[in-house]
């Protein structure tokens, strides 16, 4: 077990010596662009959390701004290292993740003035949970051309069950 975790990390730290810098930064920094303007558009978000009372169930409006730009960033970079691959035998599993990559970015920049702005509880709880499944998809076909960058995805995958059960408790509660 201990040999496999061995391998897999020097696996990872292998393949960030072979991960153009260049596509990685662009695609991040234009996704968390993307983030910054729908979280600008959208609007302070206290008027939802002050009405459905989730003062103790998110962190503080600060933080949760940071880990959306840092999350949108770390998955923006994660495409831009996959999209960057010039492997011919990655083909597949690369195009069809940055599909699913695509799609699940949408739905995710779709869900914060869903959440906060129209206080569409429920249709924002679906929301989570198609990006979730997206992000899933995308963690199985990263990990073919990259397994850092399918790693990173299977976090994301986590952070979103966090939004879930954040997004149940409002809905519950709304």
């Amino acid at each position: 077990m201990l040999l496999k975790k061995i391998r897999f990390f020097s696996s990872c730290r292998e393949e960030l010596h072979r991960i153009g810098l260049a596509e990685a930064l662009i695609c991040g920094s234009v996704t968390a662009f993307a983030s910054v303007l729908v979280r600008g558009i959208s609007g302070s978000p206290y008027r939802c959390i002050n009405f459905l009372h989730l003062h103790g169930v998110i962190p503080p409006v600060w933080l949760m701004s940071m880990l959306w730009f840092v999350w949108h960033f770390i998955i923006g970079a994660t495409m831009g290292a996959v999209m960057g691959n010039s492997n011919f035998c990655c083909g597949i599993p690369k195009y069809r993740g940055g599909m699913f990559w695509v799609l699940m970015t949408v739905f995710g920049l779709i869900w914060y003035p869903m959440f906060f702005c129209a206080e569409m509880m429920f249709f924002s709880m679906l929301d989570v949970l198609v990006v979730l499944a997206l992000s899933v998809i995308c963690a199985i076909d990263f990990f073919r051309v990259y397994k850092l960058c399918g790693f990173v995805m299977a976090l994301y995958s986590l952070w979103l069950l966090w939004m879930f059960t954040l997004n149940f408790r409002a809905f519950i509660g709304a």
